[in-house]
C-alpha cells in the first residue's frame, strides 16, 4: 500500500475534526503503523516472530468513534492497515 495514498485521503478526513487531539490521534496511528512495517522488515519469516511485530493502531483512535469511522468509510485503504501481513 503506498503510504501517501492513504495519508492523503486520511488529512482530508481529519481536516473536518481538526483539534490538537486529532492531529495527536493520527500521529500516533502513523507511528503504529510505522513501527509494525518496520519490525516486520526485520523480522524472520516464522509466525511466531512476525506476530511479534503485531499492534493495532486503531487502538489509537480510542473513544473517539466518529473520527475511525469516517476514515472507516472515507479511506478504506485506512482501515485495512492494521490487517497487513
Amino acid at each position: 500500500m503506498d503510504r501517501p495514498e492513504w495519508l492523503g485521503c486520511a488529512t482530508s478526513v481529519l481536516s473536518g475534526y481538526d483539534s490538537p487531539e486529532t492531529r495527536a490521534i493520527m500521529r500516533c496511528y502513523t507511528d503504529q503503523t510505522d513501527a509494525t512495517t518496520e519490525c516486520l522488515a526485520t523480522a524472520p519469516c516464522d509466525a511466531e516472530a512476525r506476530s511479534m511485530c503485531i499492534s493495532s493502531p486503531l487502538a489509537c483512535i480510542g473513544p473517539h468513534v466518529e473520527v475511525g469511522l469516517a476514515l472507516a468509510t472515507q479511506c478504506p485503504d485506512v482501515a485495512l492497515l492494521p490487517r497487513l501481513p
